[in-house]
C-alpha cells in the first residue's frame, strides 16, 4: 500500500486546521509525522488472532522524586483511611 507523501500530508491537515506555521515547522512537523506513521503501521501490521478476547496492559507509575524514590515503603506517610482500616481489625 502507498501512502501519500507526508510533506503533502502534513500541509493539508495544517490547512484543515488553519493553522500557518513557519517553513521550519512544517519541516519538523513533517519529520514526527512520518516517525509517527511508521509506528502506527508497526502497530497495525502486528498479528492478533482475531479469535481470541485481546487486552491491552499497562503500568502506571508516579513521577516521584528522588528523595522519595529512595525510601522504603515502611517509611512512606500512611493515610488516614489506610489507619482507619487496620484500627477496625
Amino acid at each position: 500500500m502507498r501512502f501519500p507523501d507526508p510533506d503533502e500530508c502534513v500541509r493539508a491537515l495544517l490547512a484543515v486546521a488553519g493553522l500557518q506555521p513557519s517553513e521550519e515547522e512544517i519541516r519538523a512537523a513533517v519529520k514526527g509525522y512520518r516517525a509517527l506513521r511508521s509506528a502506527l503501521q508497526r502497530l497495525h501490521d502486528f498479528p492478533i488472532d482475531h479469535e481470541e478476547e485481546t487486552a491491552l496492559g499497562f503500568r502506571l507509575t508516579a513521577d516521584l522524586d528522588a528523595q522519595t524514590r529512595r525510601r522504603p515503603a515502611e517509611s512512606w506517610p500512611t493515610s488516614s483511611a489506610t489507619d482507619a482500616a487496620t484500627s477496625r481489625s
